[in-house]
């Protein structure tokens, strides 16, 4: 039981960073885009509530990888395929709801963003667990060799 607790602390850890991250790029890219549209926009209270909805939306949907026990890889692709799925219909359906698109054009605009940036976190956090593995394995070899030749 206390290793359950201690990995749904963990989990709940990495979902509040999630959170915290995805706000305040939600927050830059939205600024950057008034900017490149020249658009003289106020965003008062209700945008920042929205965004805060919004962020959790997204933030969320990374409990379908909480488990008991390690994960397979094949039940670690089927989690992941869940994931995208519930990650683009929160999504599209908060951002409808926020009017982040209002056409069947913006939507699928929007949900090609949606895909583009989950293919472009995985990308990304795929290279950082290869340098991780890769850093492991070196000191493994170093351990390895230091072993053999202190025999």
């Amino acid at each position: 039981m206390k290793e359950w607790i201690k990995r749904m602390g963990t989990q709940l850890g990495i979902l509040a960073r999630d959170f915290v991250l995805i706000y305040g790029l939600t927050m830059m890219v939205t600024w950057a885009w008034c900017r490149v549209l020249r658009l003289d926009v106020e965003l008062g209270v209700t945008y920042l509530e929205n965004i805060l909805l919004f962020s959790l939306g997204a933030a969320l949907p990374r409990l379908v990888y909480l488990s008991n026990r390690e994960l397979t890889e094949t039940q670690l692709l089927i989690r992941t395929l869940i994931h995208t799925v519930v990650l683009t219909v929160v999504l599209l359906t908060m951002g409808h709801y926020i009017g982040m698109w209002r056409t069947w054009r913006e939507g699928i605009l929007f949900f090609c963003c949606i895909l583009g940036v989950d293919v472009l976190v995985r990308l990304l956090g795929y290279g950082g667990a290869a340098a991780d593995a890769a850093a492991i394995n070196r000191k493994l070899k170093e351990r390895r060799e230091h072993n053999g030749s202190s025999n």
